[in-house]
C-alpha cells in the first residue's frame, strides 16, 4: 500500500495566515506569465459546512453508507462522509453526492431509500424505521401492499436483479414494534385542521400536520379507522391485525394530546 510522507515545512503551509486552501477543488485553468499566474478553481460542493466542521468526525461514524475507497485503489471501503485527503490540509469532512437517485422519482413523498436499505443492512431495524417514517406513517402496510414501481428503476438490475425495497420495509416494519418508539417532539400551534377520512391519504395528512403542531381531528363514517385500507385489501395482502398496529399508532402520533 502506497504511502504518504510530508515534510514538516509542506505542512506549516496551512498554518500560514496568507496563504488558504482549497481542499476538495481542482485547477481548471491557468493564465498569465512568470510570477504573475491567474488559476481558475473549481470548487466541488461538500455539503458539510467548513465554518462548523471541527473534524471530529463523529459524522463519518454514524453514517451507514460504505463504499470503495480510491486512495487505496478501492481495495478498502469507506464512508460516503469522509475526508477527501486526509494528510493534505484542513481536517474538513465532505459528503460526495451523485444526486437523488432514480428510484425518487416514482416516489410521491421521496423517501430516502438508499438511507434505509444501508440501515436495514446492518440491523438498525429501529432507525430503519424511523428515517422511513419521517415520510410514511404506515411503513408496514406499504411494505405489503406497495406496487413498488420504484423497483423498476433500480440501478442494481444492470447488475442481476433490482433490490426488494417493498419487502425490505415489511421486513423491519415487521421486527419493530411502533408503539415503543419515541413520540417525536412537537411544537404546539393553536390552529385546528379537521381531516375527513381515515384512510391513507387521511391519516398521512393528519400525520404530517400533527408534526408541524396543528390540532387535528379525524372525521371517519365507518365504524373502522383506515377507510380502503381496512375494507378495500383482501386479508391475503394484509392481514387486518398487522395494519391495525401500524394506524393506531400513527392516529395516536396524529391526535393532540
Amino acid at each position: 500500500m502506497r504511502r504518504l510522507y510530508f515534510h514538516p515545512k509542506t505542512v506549516a503551509v496551512s498554518q500560514e495566515p496568507n496563504i488558504h486552501l482549497y481542499t476538495y477543488s481542482e485547477v481548471s485553468g491557468l493564465s498569465g506569465f512568470v510570477g504573475n499566474y491567474t488559476a481558475t478553481i473549481r470548487r466541488r460542493a461538500r455539503y458539510v459546512r467548513e465554518d462548523r466542521c471541527t473534524g471530529c468526525g463523529l459524522c463519518a461514524e454514524a453514517c451507514p453508507v460504505e463504499v470503495p475507497n480510491e486512495f487505496d485503489e478501492h481495495l478498502g471501503m469507506r464512508k460516503a462522509i469522509y475526508r477527501f485527503f486526509p494528510p493534505g490540509g484542513p481536517d474538513h469532512l465532505c459528503h460526495r453526492q451523485e444526486g437523488p437517485g432514480p428510484l425518487c422519482e416514482h416516489l410521491p413523498r421521496w423517501v430516502n431509500i438508499q438511507g434505509y436499505v444501508q440501515l436495514i443492512g446492518q440491523g438498525k431495524y429501529r432507525e430503519a424505521i424511523q428515517l422511513i417514517m419521517e415520510r410514511l406513517p404506515l411503513p408496514g402496510v406499504l411494505g405489503r401492499v406497495c406496487p413498488h414501481p420504484c423497483e423498476s428503476s433500480c440501478r442494481r438490475a444492470e447488475v442481476d436483479e433490482a433490490l426488494a425495497i417493498r419487502d425490505l420495509k415489511r421486513y423491519a416494519a415487521d421486527r419493530v414494534d411502533l408503539a415503543d418508539l419515541p413520540m417525536p417532539a412537537i411544537v404546539e400551534r393553536p390552529e385546528k385542521v379537521a381531516v375527513i377520512g381515515s384512510g391513507p391519504a387521511g391519516l398521512t395528512v393528519a400525520y404530517d400536520l400533527r408534526l408541524k403542531g396543528y390540532q387535528v381531528t379525524i372525521f371517519e363514517s365507518l365504524p373502522v379507522l383506515g377507510g380502503m385500507l381496512r375494507v378495500g385489501i383482501p386479508i391475503t395482502a394484509c392481514r387486518p391485525r398487522c395494519w391495525t398496529a401500524k394506524s393506531t399508532t400513527s392516529c395516536a402520533w396524529a391526535s393532540p394530546p
